[in-house]
């Protein structure tokens, strides 16, 4: 058996979690921790309890050396699966039916939805996909996060209106 990595279990657990669309906040509230603990542990500044771990494991239907010991390769799907696996239990059926995080529904939703695949769309109408599937944010909340992802969304000054940007799909450059 290979042996318990606190590092592997940071990267898998926070990858976990973005695959989710969990927000930190419902997600510390499963663990029944502080959001503070949980961002202490994204920082490497603590660490996950053996009870925490064992709550992560069920909550992401994985062994506990499972995500200890190995890099756990996640499916785009995986918010769906989530569901799909804990469709009994109330409380963790609503955290993934309720609008997720805003990183997820750019990262996994927004770039692959016809909308805004192949367009450059104000924040205004990108929030207009979101309500598509239901969700509503705040335009500020969005802007920022938009701004954050970098590797996967390109971000230019408006050519008609001053002080808007336009937002568009990164073309992901392959190596011939």
């Amino acid at each position: 058996m290979a042996n318990y990595s606190k590092e592997i279990l940071q990267n898998n657990v926070f990858n976990l979690l973005r695959f989710s669309g969990i927000t930190y906040e419902q997600f510390a509230n499963i663990l029944e921790i502080s959001l503070r603990k949980l961002k202490y542990v994204k920082n490497g500044e603590s660490e996950f309890s053996i009870a925490d771990v064992s709550k992560i494991a069920i909550f992401f239907d994985k062994s506990f050396a499972e995500i200890t010991t190995k890099k756990i390769e996640v499916d785009r799907n995986f918010r769906n699966e989530l569901l799909n696996i804990h469709r009994k239990n109330v409380e963790y059926r609503k955290i993934l039916e309720d609008r997720p995080s805003i990183p997820y529904a750019i990262e996994f939703i927004l770039v692959f939805d016809s909308e805004f695949e192949n367009s450059e769309l104000e924040v205004k109408q990108i929030l207009q996909v979101f309500r598509k599937y239901g969700w509503d944010y705040r335009s500020p909340s969005v802007s920022k996060e938009l701004k954050k992802m970098k590797n996967i969304i390109l971000s230019k000054p408006h050519h008609e209106k001053k002080g808007t940007n336009l937002y568009s799909k990164a073309i992901l450059q392959q190596n011939v």
